[in-house]
């Protein structure tokens, strides 16, 4: 009796980790979603009048996303997302400056297609796009910028259940300025929370 109770309880054990592991092998990444990230920016910014200066951003931000995926009989997965940094980003010029926050990002658009491979309750991917930022310098905003560009990188999500998953993304972009050849890169790493529907 001891050892049919034994064995009894060796094959409950068994049947629920195969369940657990045919459920996570059956996530479905396909469908629409939306969500938040936070996370570190960093990267370099031209100076609006000389070419010899420029302005170094760093701190934390914030976005907010909405996308969605097509996931293939094969296990790869396809979407389109686009972004939004919610919080402005200050710097100052590399040179001493008389002004405390002399550089502002006011706004940070990302438009991305991605491509990835589903591991059970792990996405794995890819993306690039095009993205676009304003931006003001200077006591009051005296001066404003716009950029235009492309991004490029590389993220993962988990699947928490089946509505909710939680990643991490990096993200690099190279912008231009529209009115010389000036260029900036900047990267931002973010922790991510979707929510599916």
């Amino acid at each position: 009796m001891k050892h049919t109770k034994e064995m009894t309880i060796g094959l409950v054990s068994v049947a629920a980790a195969s369940v657990g592991a045919n459920a996570a092998l059956a996530q479905d990444w396909s469908g629409p979603y939306a969500g938040a990230g936070v996370g570190f920016a960093s990267g370099i910014f031209p100076h609006y009048q000389y070419d010899d200066r420029d302005y170094v951003m760093n701190g934390v931000v914030a976005a907010a996303f909405a996308g969605y995926n097509w996931e293939t009989s094969s296990g790869m997965v396809f979407g389109a997302e686009i972004s939004a940094q919610l919080n402005h980003n200050n710097g100052d010029g590399d040179e001493e400056s008389s002004y405390p926050e002399d550089y502002t990002i006011t706004s940070l658009i990302d438009a991305k297609i991605k491509a990835g491979k589903g591991f059970g309750n792990v996405l794995a991917y890819g993306f690039a796009g095009v993205s676009s930022a304003t931006g003001t310098a200077y006591e009051g905003g005296e001066y404003s910028y716009i950029f235009s560009g492309f991004n490029y990188g590389v993220g993962a999500e988990m699947m928490m259940s089946d509505k909710l998953s939680v990643g991490v993304e990096h993200v690099m972009r190279s912008l231009y300025h529209p009115y010389d050849e000036n260029m900036f890169n900047s990267a931002t790493t973010q922790l991510r929370v979707a929510f599916r529907f």
